[in-house]
């Protein structure tokens, strides 16, 4: 079972789900947010794709109510099937689990997106079990390292395991907290990371393949992610430049009482996360691209 190397205290509360992005420069601003809605839109229709192409059996998916009859006509067109899951209301950022809607408030279906209906049959069942999801990640896709740290770092509660995942890259290093100099934080440093390995980000739909990999190097992540960017070059190429310049630009992550403060050159995104008591950085660093100030 996966050990973390550094003290956790599990508290007894979850921060409410949210997303934000803040803008280092107007002129970035400017630039970077439409960029940043291309990115999103490519990153989903690469879903889609990667079923209707055969790449993967199945994706997870949600179809807004109002528009799941024109949903269905697209894909009887595709030769795909849909089998519902769970009703979610809507929510910002991500979600361990499905918020059940209240009587009258919007909502959408979750479920499995698939090319054979038998497909979509096991994955309904698999996802009544607690024992399904390394059946389900076998049907998505993802490396089975991944789904066994996932399924290994999930039992525990982690339910935004990044920091498990970089600890299993480098040990944490004890820092004095620059801003306060009285409390410390532990810090990761992980340089030159693979692309497709990095969600840091993905609070805000940026990220190359779907799955929390087990660290950052992950082989069979590097390896599912060539299918991806095959997909995602095909849908938006330019926007498929945009997103591995962010993936190969300085990312800091940080972390603390539920709050993931998320550092690039051109914007801070801040989202709810796992509520660590204590500070807790990853700094992802690829060595051909370090001007940048790393003195948050």
């Amino acid at each position: 079972m996966f050990k973390s190397k550094t003290p956790v205290i599990k508290p007894d509360f979850e921060i409410k789900h949210f997303t934000r992005i803040v803008w280092r420069r107007p002129e970035y601003k400017a630039v970077w947010e439409p960029r940043l809605g291309r990115i999103s839109r490519m990153a989903n229709r690469a879903e889609y794709e990667m079923v209707k192409r055969g790449y993967r059996r199945a994706a997870t998916w949600h179809v807004d109510v109002n528009n799941f009859a024109e949903f269905i006509e697209q894909i009887q067109r595709d030769g795909l099937y849909f089998f519902p899951i769970a009703k979610s209301a809507y929510y910002q950022g991500f979600s361990h689990y499905h918020v059940p809607p209240k009587p009258g408030e919007p909502f959408f279906w979750y479920g499995a997106l698939v090319r054979d209906p038998k497909d979509g049959e096991r994955f309904r069942e698999a996802s009544k079990r607690k024992d399904g999801h390394i059946e389900i990640g076998e049907m998505l896709g993802y490396p089975k390292c991944c789904v066994e740290f996932f399924m290994d770092t999930w039992s525990q509660g982690f339910y935004d395991p990044l920091w498990q995942a970089a600890e299993n890259d480098g040990d944490p290093v004890l820092e004095k907290d620059r801003w306060t100099l009285e409390e410390d934080k532990y810090v990761i440093y992980i340089p030159d990371p693979y692309p497709e390995a990095i969600q840091e980000l993905r609070y805000f739909g940026i990220r190359m393949t779907t799955h929390l990999p087990h660290s950052h190097r992950c082989k069979g992540t590097k390896r599912v992610g060539k299918k991806w960017r095959k997909v995602m070059e095909d849908i938006d190429p330019e926007a498929f430049e945009w997103l591995e310049e962010i993936l190969t630009s300085p990312i800091v992550w940080d972390s603390y009482h539920g709050v993931a403060q998320v550092h690039t050159p051109w914007f801070v995104g801040l989202a709810h996360t796992y509520p660590y008591l204590d500070k807790r950085r990853v700094i992802v660093l690829n060595s051909e691209r370090i001007p940048w100030d790393l003195n948050l």
